[in-house]
């Protein structure tokens, strides 16, 4: 039993962390304060304020069966869906690195990618004030990852999470000026810069990979489906923030099965 003590601590915690999640998803795009205390909670289709049983991540949603108590209109998904996502998380970064700085290191960049993925898909917008924070919160944090270490190849390192940051920004800031912004918004070279910080290398590759081929399948099944034409356009840091998550956490089992496969 002991040894369960802190896995359901960190579910519990990242449900918590997820609800927060949520109001900062909502909020901030339509400018609202999202740290400020006195702006209570409430239904989205008639207004009113909710309580502290309305608001228990989770197990709330589930007792009321995805409705508002007061006018019985449906939730929205996605408040369990971020709650559940974060606590699951939470839980596999645990497994990976145990409460290391490694286990910090990505639950905050997980946290992040999850707020702009959210936000994009919402609005196909990335704020600023979201990803220039986490890029420099996550290039300290892994500075410090760096110089605590004993390793004697430290400058190798360096070199490696700043050519990350330049793969990731540099794949799309290309795009985007050859294309003149037609192909990928601004807000995917802040994603890379992202992805190059969180992961380094190879796993900024390795998720730019992944996110390129499930971008592609959902744009296939959407446009056999007859919900997107040619030229519509998806929002891809959707693709990328589940693709850095899912990177940082599996990524290097996988490198390590594709370097035993081809016999490096």
């Amino acid at each position: 039993m002991p040894s369960l003590v802190i896995p359901i601590f960190l579910f519990l915690l990242g449900a918590i962390i997820g609800s927060f999640l949520n109001v900062v998803i909502f909020r901030l795009p339509k400018r609202r304060k999202f740290l400020n205390l006195n702006q209570r909670s409430r239904c989205m289709h008639c207004k009113k304020v909710l309580k502290g049983p309305d608001l228990v991540p989770i197990v709330s949603y589930l007792f009321l069966r995805g409705r508002c108590r007061f006018c019985h209109k449906p939730i929205s998904p996605q408040y369990n869906i971020v709650e559940m996502l974060t606590a699951i998380i939470f839980i596999l970064l645990f497994s990976r690195f145990g409460l290391s700085l490694e286990f910090f290191i990505g639950a905050i960049g997980a946290c992040s990618l999850l707020v702009l993925a959210f936000i994009d898909g919402r609005h196909k917008i990335v704020p600023d004030s979201i990803s220039l924070p986490t890029l420099a919160i996550l290039f300290v944090l892994q500075l410090a990852r760096i110089f605590s270490g004993q390793s004697s190849a430290l400058s190798s390192q360096l070199v490696s999470l700043i050519l990350a940051i330049t793969i990731g920004a540099g794949w799309f800031w290309l795009q985007w000026y050859f294309s003149r912004g037609k192909w990928v918004g601004s807000g995917d070279i802040r994603i890379g810069a992202i992805l190059g910080a969180y992961l380094g290398l190879p796993g900024v590759i390795l998720a730019l990979f992944a996110s390129y081929l499930s971008g592609s399948v959902w744009a296939a099944y959407l446009l056999a489906r007859g919900r997107v034409r040619l030229k519509s356009q998806l929002p891809f840091g959707v693709f990328l923030g589940a693709a850095g998550i899912a990177a940082y956490i599996f990524g290097p089992s996988v490198v390590n099965w594709y370097q035993n496969m081809i016999g490096l």
